[in-house]
């Protein structure tokens, strides 16, 4: 019992960051099947999304998959941040982690599809780890903006006297910068796994 309570109260404090993460697993699961309803030809055509990921990670340097990464989870980021200064943009920050699984799981069908059963263990060990830091960090930056957002919503809407944002403004634009110190991680760690493991997955 005291074991059923303690689990209600761990969702209770984490429910916006479960829904949040609940929106991403949707985005990748409609991302792998949208791509696997496909017919054959539009799925060949496509992809060279995919032949295009493996070849990067085979070919290029590690200083360029880095680069990749880095950019490719900040713009994230910086979408995620132009968002929070709004005060009606919730229902956009909530999309946002959707549209980040959308593409993961597309990317990890297409994997499939052109590796088999192999594909998991390229899933295990080329995408998966950058992906789940970056993740992580971009699940509660987009809680951050959330709340930042409806502060703003608040003050616009409230007819007492307030303070301003200034100290809030100050606090969520510090924790966008942690936030860019995760996406660094999460590219760091990409480019290492792809140092570590694409020659031997991909050959």
């Amino acid at each position: 019992m005291q074991e059923l309570k303690k689990a209600g109260t761990f969702i209770e404090q984490n429910l916006f960051f479960i829904i949040l993460f609940g929106l991403m697993l949707s985005g990748i699961l409609v991302g792998a099947l949208v791509f696997c309803g496909l017919n054959g030809d539009t799925a060949d055509r496509l992809s060279f999304l995919g032949q295009g990921f493996l070849e990067e990670r085979y070919e290029k340097s590690s200083f360029a998959i880095l680069a990749d990464s880095f950019f490719s989870a900040t713009a994230y980021l910086i979408v995620i941040f132009l968002l929070g200064f709004s005060a009606i943009s919730q229902p956009f920050e909530f999309l946002v982690p959707f549209f980040k699984g959308l593409g993961l799981g597309a990317t990890v069908a297409q994997i499939y599809s052109l590796t088999g059963t192999k594909g998991f263990i390229i899933v295990l060990f080329l995408i998966l780890p950058g992906a789940a830091i970056v993740s992580l960090g971009m699940l509660i930056a987009v809680k951050d903006a959330v709340r930042f957002s409806n502060l703003l919503l608040h003050t616009a809407v409230s007819t007492g006297y307030t303070n301003g944002m200034r100290e809030n403004t100050r606090l969520f634009c510090s924790r966008i910068l942690i936030f860019e110190a995760v996406m660094a991680a999460g590219a760091l760690t990409d480019c290492i796994c792809s140092l570590l493991f694409a020659k031997i997955l991909l050959n």
